[in-house]
C-alpha cells in the first residue's frame, strides 16, 4: 500500500467517524415512516419459536415498526398452506412462523408483519437440482416452467414459473388468496414478481399466445416491443388480481413489491432495465392504484459514484409518479459499512421517501459487527424514538371493484368495461379486460355505478349495477350473452 493509499483510507475513516457523529447530534423528527427489515427464512430468524421471540424483542428495542417476513421461499410454506408443502427447514413439526408472528407482533407496542412471497421463482437449484417433495409444483407441473429462448429451464437465479400460462396465473392467485383469507397480515410483499430476464418466457404456448394476441407469426426476438410488451402484462395481469383479492378479503392490508432497480435511470424509466429486462413496470402498477406503495431494492454501493447516483435517482424517479403512493426504499446493508447504510437512510429521508427497509436482519452490515448491534447503532442515531409507521387513507376512504368478464364466442381485447354513476353525472372509469378477462378499478369513492361491458362499436352488451364502499373491495363479473 502506498502513502496516498493509505493518507486516504484514514482520511475516509476520520469523515466516516465524524459522519456518524454528526448524525448522532442531530435531532430526529419523530414523524411517522416506515422503519422495515427484510427477515429471510434461508437462515435463523423465524424457524423456531425462540428465534420468532428475539426477532420481535429486537426490532421493538431499536425501534423498528414493520417486518417482511419471508414465507414463501421455493413455492414452500413458513404457514399452514393448502396448496405447497412445508419448507424443510422447519423441524418444529407444528409450529407456525407466521401466526406467531402475528400473534406476538400485534401486541403493543404494535408491529406490522408483511408476509414476504416469492412468486413466480419455484426453486433454487444450486443446493439440490430438485425439491425432494414429490408433491412440489416444479415436480406436479414441470410443464409450467419457464424457458429461455435457446431451451434451457434453469434461470441463473433457479427455476420460474412461466407468467405467460393462465394456469400458472390460476395457481399462483390461489396461493395468495389461501394465505390471505387464513392469517391476519399487515400486507403481502411480492418478490420475484418478474421474469428472470430478457431471454426468458419462450415457452411454446406463451409464444402462440403471443401471436395469436398480436397477429404476428414466428419467434420474436427478446427485444421485439410488442413481445415486451405482452410480458409486461402477464406480470401486472397478476398483481391486478392479487390486488382485487387482498381488497375484498383484507382490505386494510397493504400489497407491495420488491421493486427492481438494476443499473440507473439515466435512460429513463421506458428503457430502464425493470421494463426491458424483467417486464416489472412498477411506476404503472403505482399509477393504476394496483400496489399500495413501492419498495424499490435499491441495492447500491455508497462509496461507489457511479452507484451512489443510481441510487438517488432510483428514489426521485418513483418520487415523481403522479398520484403516486408513499415509497419505502430497499437497502443492500450487506454491500454497505453502517455508517454508509446510515447515510443512504439520511438521503432517502431528505428526499422525501416515506420510509427504509433494511436487507436484512440476519446481515444487515458488511462492517465486522453482529447485526444488533447495527440495530442498536440505526436506533441510537437516526432512530431514536418509537414511531408508527404512516397512515394510509386511500385504504379507509376509497374502494375498489374488481372482476371478469366471460364471453363463450369473442376476443376480451374487442370489449372495455365502463363504469359510471347510476345517477347521471361524476367521473366514468373505464378500462380493457386482460387476456383472461380479468379488470379492475381502484381509487373509487363511495357511490353507486352502472357497470357494463362494451364491444368495439360501443354498444352495451351486458351491465349490473354496483354499490361501492368505503374501504372495501368488491367482486363482480360480468358475463356477454353468446
Amino acid at each position: 500500500m502506498g502513502y496516498a493509499d493509505g493518507f486516504g483510507r484514514n482520511l475516509w475513516r476520520i469523515l466516516s467517524a465524524g459522519f456518524f457523529c454528526l448524525i448522532c447530534a442531530v435531532p430526529v423528527a419523530s414523524k411517522p415512516e416506515w422503519r422495515c427489515l427484510w427477515v429471510d427464512s434461508w437462515q435463523p430468524g423465524i424457524l423456531t419459536a425462540e428465534q420468532c421471540d428475539r426477532l420481535l424483542e429486537n426490532a421493538r428495542r431499536y425501534h423498528f415498526n414493520t417486518l417482511f417476513v419471508e414465507v414463501r421461499r421455493c413455492a414452500d410454506a413458513y404457514y399452514r398452506s393448502s396448496l405447497e408443502p412445508r419448507a424443510p427447514n422447519l423441524k418444529e413439526k407444528d409450529f407456525d412462523p407466521l401466526a406467531y408472528l402475528i400473534e406476538k407482533g400485534h401486541q403493543e407496542p404494535r408491529i406490522q408483519i408483511h408476509a414476504w412471497v416469492v412468486v413466480y421463482r419455484a426453486w433454487v437449484s444450486k443446493e439440490k437440482r430438485v425439491p425432494d417433495d414429490r408433491q412440489h409444483v416444479v415436480h406436479r407441473h414441470s410443464e409450467w416452467i419457464a424457458v429461455n429462448r435457446s431451451g434451457d429451464r434453469e434461470a441463473p437465479e433457479g427455476y420460474y414459473l412461466d407468467p405467460g400460462l393462465p394456469e400458472v396465473q390460476d395457481y399462483l392467485t390461489a396461493v395468495m388468496r389461501d394465505l390471505m383469507e387464513k392469517y391476519d397480515i399487515d400486507g403481502l410483499h411480492l418478490d420475484y414478481v418478474r421474469y428472470p430476464g430478457s431471454d426468458w418466457g419462450y415457452g411454446p404456448r406463451s409464444v402462440d399466445r403471443w401471436r395469436k394476441a398480436t397477429g404476428r407469426t414466428g419467434v420474436p426476438a427478446p427485444d421485439d416491443p410488442s413481445w415486451c410488451s405482452w410480458r409486461r402484462e402477464q406480470v401486472t395481469s397478476l398483481v391486478r388480481r392479487i390486488y382485487g383479492d387482498l381488497a375484498m378479503r383484507r382490505p386494510g392490508a397493504l400489497l407491495s413489491p420488491a421493486a427492481i432497480t438494476w443499473g440507473g435511470l439515466d435512460m429513463g424509466y421506458e428503457k430502464s432495465s425493470t421494463m426491458t429486462q424483467t417486464f416489472q413496470d412498477w411506476f404503472g402498477w403505482e399509477k393504476e392504484g394496483i400496489i399500495d406503495f413501492g419498495c424499490p431494492m435499491d441495492y447500491k454501493r455508497a462509496h461507489h459514484a457511479d452507484q451512489a447516483e443510481d441510487y438517488t435517482e432510483w428514489i426521485r424517479g418513483p418520487l415523481s409518479i403522479p398520484g403516486r403512493r408513499p415509497l419505502i426504499v430497499g437497502l443492500a446493508g450487506w454491500l454497505n459499512t453502517t455508517e454508509n447504510t446510515l447515510r443512504q437512510i439520511e438521503q432517502a429521508r431528505r428526499l422525501g421517501a416515506e420510509g427504509v427497509a433494511v436487507f436484512s436482519y440476519q446481515a444487515p452490515t458488511s462492517s465486522p459487527q453482529s447485526p444488533e448491534v447495527f440495530l442498536k447503532q440505526v436506533s441510537q442515531s437516526l432512530f431514536r424514538d418509537k414511531v408508527q409507521p404512516p397512515e394510509t387513507p386511500w385504504k379507509k376512504e376509497q374502494g375498489t371493484l374488481f372482476g371478469r368478464l366471460r364471453s363463450g364466442v369473442s376476443e376480451m381485447s374487442s370489449y372495455r368495461i365502463r363504469l359510471s354513476p347510476a345517477i347521471s353525472g361524476g367521473e366514468i372509469h373505464e378500462t380493457t379486460p386482460d387476456s383472461q378477462g380479468y379488470f379492475i378499478f381502484t381509487r373509487l369513492m363511495p357511490n353507486r355505478y352502472r357497470l357494463d361491458a362494451v364491444d368495439s362499436k360501443d354498444r352495451m352488451t351486458t351491465r349490473a349495477t354496483v354499490t361501492i364502499q368505503v374501504g372495501q373491495g368488491l367482486q363482480r363479473d360480468l358475463r356477454v350473452p353468446g
